[in-house]
């Protein structure tokens, strides 16, 4: 899907390259300080928890490392942000502010919560 969306979108990969070696996200940002988890749907909160695990890991190996898990479609329920919130009281401060849950139709997060 990664490599797709590259193909699609060429102005994207100005921004974007797919993952190289152990890399677990989709894509990460050329400067290598992003990871970018994307989801076309997610099916329940499993779902919702597998992605944060792998933003969770990829941020974890460097302390300046960032990641965002995009939800394509449904839209961002208030459920989703519920049970977003709950996973992230279970990781370490320092990871947690660290991954966010964007949408399209959704406000970017506060870069401090």
């Amino acid at each position: 899907m990664a490599q797709e969306l590259l193909q699609r979108h060429p102005a994207l990969r100005t921004q974007l390259r797919a993952p190289g070696g152990r890399e677990t996200v989709d894509f990460v940002s050329r400067d290598g300080r992003w990871g970018i988890e994307l989801a076309e749907s997610l099916r329940g909160v499993r779902d919702l928890s597998a992605h944060a695990l792998v933003l969770a890991r990829w941020v974890s190996s460097h302390p300046s490392r960032q990641a965002a898990l995009v939800v394509v479609s449904p839209r961002i329920t208030p459920q989703m942000e519920s049970e977003w919130a709950a996973i992230r009281t279970v990781l370490r401060k320092d990871v947690a502010r660290r991954i966010n849950l964007l949408a399209p139709d959704h406000p970017m997060p506060s870069p401090h919560r």
